[in-house]
């Protein structure tokens, strides 16, 4: 899971947003500030009624903002809470935590694999204290690192993810 839902949803109602600004300011002749709190309104569906569209083009827009508003928003609030909640949140921030340290080694050896082999080798640079970083694919083996305290690892399944 990655920030992208959320890039792309904050990104979409930004738009939207933008979108609206720009048709009340163009089509109602309202100043920027008018043009946003008629459209940030219209979107929550709060309508406090002091600032209103005074040509039919400007009722058209309200109603386009509110369908397509109220859809953004929820989807925009939905994905953030499905992140969150799932606890996928705490996944990112723990890839962004890996990387770093994984920038900062040096001089590291780096594990191709975490079968049989794989697991004897790290078991041994684990006993020997020595810095190092796991490439692996498979899921399996992947669980077992995962379990692992203080094992940076990373997979390549659709292109380099970075796990801890």
């Amino acid at each position: 899971m990655s920030l992208r839902p959320i890039i792309y949803a904050t990104l979409a109602l930004t738009l939207l947003i933008a979108a609206g600004v720009a048709c009340f300011i163009g089509l109602e002749n309202k100043t920027f500030m008018d043009a946003l709190w008629l459209t940030v309104i219209s979107i929550t569906t709060v309508g406090f009624g002091d600032v209103v569209p005074s040509t039919s083009a400007g009722r058209v827009i309200t109603m386009l903002l509110v369908l397509g508003g109220v859809g953004m928003l929820t989807y925009s609030i939905s994905t953030v809470c499905v992140i969150v909640l799932e606890g996928h949140l705490s996944d990112i921030w723990g890839k962004r935590k890996m990387m770093k340290e994984i920038a900062k080694l040096n001089n590291h050896i780096v594990v191709c694999g975490a079968g049989r082999v794989g697991k004897a080798v790290i078991a041994e640079l684990v006993h020997e204290k020595q810095s190092f970083v796991v490439i692996e694919k498979d899921p399996a083996s992947l669980e077992e690192l995962r379990s692992m305290t203080n094992v940076l690892y990373m997979t390549q399944v659709t292109g380099w993810r970075w796990y801890r």
